[in-house]
């Protein structure tokens, strides 16, 4: 009976612990600043004093997201508080329009993936490349290398289309191949 009791005790403090650790590792609503020189504001409106300016890059944590829209311009969104959590406004709490902030769950580097027409694809990775000067969530390659490598391998691909040869039928590629097949010479594989 003395055991039962001793493991129940140990029981109920693991699991007590594991939900600690459970609620301590939600994740938090994080996102990040896109654009250059974006407001961050004192207050939800675009005439409140300005805090200093944002990068494109700049983590921020997502405290409080009203329901309520605005526009501004040509552009309607919401004013979100956050906290900085990188760059030169780190630790500073404010507003900012929600058409500057990526939508929650994805960063720059999902940016850099998403599918685009391949001869649109340069221009688009180069304006990455701009709107998020200070994104640094660095791993093995920063952001720019990244979206260098990115462009390479486009510039690679549209060289190929440009180059691919054309058949005008099928027969004339039927007989081409055919050509090939016989004049291949496998003796230079047999060395």
């Amino acid at each position: 009976m003395k055991k039962i009791k001793y493991f129940l005790l140990i029981l109920i403090l693991v699991l007590q612990f594991c939900k600690d650790q459970t609620e301590n590792s939600e994740p938090k609503n994080f996102s990040f600043i896109k654009g250059k020189n974006i407001h961050l504001r004192e207050l939800p409106d675009q005439k409140s004093k300005s805090l200093g300016f944002l990068q494109g890059g700049n983590k921020v944590e997502i405290i409080l997201e009203p329901n309520n829209k605005t526009k501004i311009g040509n552009l309607i969104g919401k004013w979100i508080k956050v906290k900085v959590l990188s760059g030169k406004l780190v630790d500073n709490e404010g507003y900012v329009f929600s058409q500057f902030i990526l939508e929650k769950g994805s960063d720059p580097i999902n940016l850099i993936y998403k599918e685009i027409e391949i001869v649109k694809r340069k221009e688009y990775l180069q304006k990455l490349k701009s709107d998020y000067p200070e994104y640094n969530e660095f791993g093995l390659y920063t952001f720019d290398e990244l979206i260098d490598y990115e462009i390479l391998v486009n510039d690679c691909k549209i060289e190929r289309l440009e180059t691919s040869i054309g058949f005008e039928d099928k027969e004339t590629l039927i007989k081409s191949f055919q050509d090939l097949k016989f004049n291949f010479n496998d003796s230079i594989f047999e060395k």
